[in-house]
């Protein structure tokens, strides 16, 4: 690939999440405007720094995504619990701090494991088959949160929503599923190298190599099981820090309510993928579920953005480990090169 290809795919890259970016601040924008400003601020306020123990729920987030990306990992060799976490960690960081569309924490993790000497495309593997599970266990929240939410008259754009929603996510995991299982990539590379053994020929190698790693992964079912199963029962651990958020803000909703909350707002958020954060797009959804919890739409707004207190904190303090983490790695990593060239003289 030419300097000139890269750089293109690097401003595109840019330009794309730039967007993302731009369309998660009008839509909250949006939020605020509509549902009052004064009255969100009003509750923050009331929520005050006490708002800052919600931090002690990321370890809940953390652990299930750890896990989850665990049990998908193909390969005998085993890896410790610590290392899927770290990745995890440095991963969501970076995403939740930088529009990147999720793209740098999937590098950010794959980098990460491939230094610790994981097999590049056992790495890769995973990688695929994570955000894989990951759209399975987000239709199986969907669909909780629908069963919640037929508890109460609600409004029918919820409804339409969360069933336009999870029909788009049941399309698209089959038809990814069914390109990776047909060796769909590969033949396309295929068909483009020829006979030829340049770049498009190793890339055609490598990608079915991962493509026969992860049916291996498709074959069994209890990845499958294990990995959803933790994914779904983090999220709904994670209910508990939207109650906690609104009793800090004197505006308790049930158990119940927190649960509908976290469900619904965080399966379409997770569709919404383009939308940096899902800014806006949380905050929305629990605006218009206020009929159903019977509060405001801009106590729910402010709830929304309490519980965004716990990821931010949680990313800087993970950023601030990762960059410190690869500048000491780039300082030995200049040593070492720097003690070759001494001996080689």
């Amino acid at each position: 690939m030419t300097d000139k290809k890269r750089k293109n795919r690097r401003s595109w890259g840019s330009i794309s999440s730039m967007i993302g970016l731009l369309i998660g601040l009008g839509i909250l924008g949006i939020a605020i405007y509509w549902t009052g400003y004064s009255k969100i601020s009003k509750a923050m306020v009331r929520g005050g720094p006490k708002l800052f123990l919600l931090v002690l729920f990321y370890p809940v987030d953390l652990l299930s995504r750890g896990y989850g990306w665990k049990f998908v990992f193909p390969g005998s060799k085993k890896y410790s619990t610590i290392l899927f976490i770290t990745g995890m960690w440095f991963a969501q960081s970076v995403n939740r701090l930088v529009p990147t569309a999720n793209i740098g924490g999937l590098i950010i993790r794959g980098r990460y494991f491939v230094k610790k000497g994981a097999d590049e495309e056992n790495v890769i593997a995973s990688l695929v088959a994570d955000r894989t599970f990951h759209g399975i266990a987000t239709v199986v929240i969907l669909i909780l949160g629908a069963l919640l939410i037929l508890k109460k008259p609600v409004k029918r754009e919820i409804l339409a929503i969360i069933s336009g929603s999870c029909l788009f996510l049941i399309v698209s995991i089959y038809v990814f599923i069914r390109l990776q299982r047909s060796y769909g990539i590969s033949r396309f590379l295929d068909r483009w190298a020829g006979n030829g053994e340049g770049l498009l020929a190793t890339a055609e190698e490598k990608a079915r190599e991962v493509e026969e790693r992860l049916n291996h992964i498709y074959e069994s079912p209890w990845p499958l099981t294990y990995s959803t199963a933790i994914r779904v029962l983090g999220d709904i651990l994670l209910a508990g820090e939207v109650w906690v958020a609104a009793r800090l803000m004197n505006t308790p909703i049930s158990i119940l309510d927190a649960l509908t909350l976290r469900l619904i707002a965080f399966g379409i958020r997770s569709i919404a993928f383009v939308v940096w954060g899902g800014l806006g797009v949380q905050e929305s959804t629990y605006a218009l579920l206020s009929s159903f919890v019977g509060l405001s739409p801009a106590s729910l707004v402010a709830i929304s953005l309490a519980t965004r207190v716990r990821e931010i904190v949680a990313a800087i303090i993970g950023m601030a480990f990762w960059l410190g983490r690869e500048g000491y790695e780039n300082v030995e990593n200049k040593k070492l090169e720097s003690e070759e060239e001494e001996r080689g003289t």
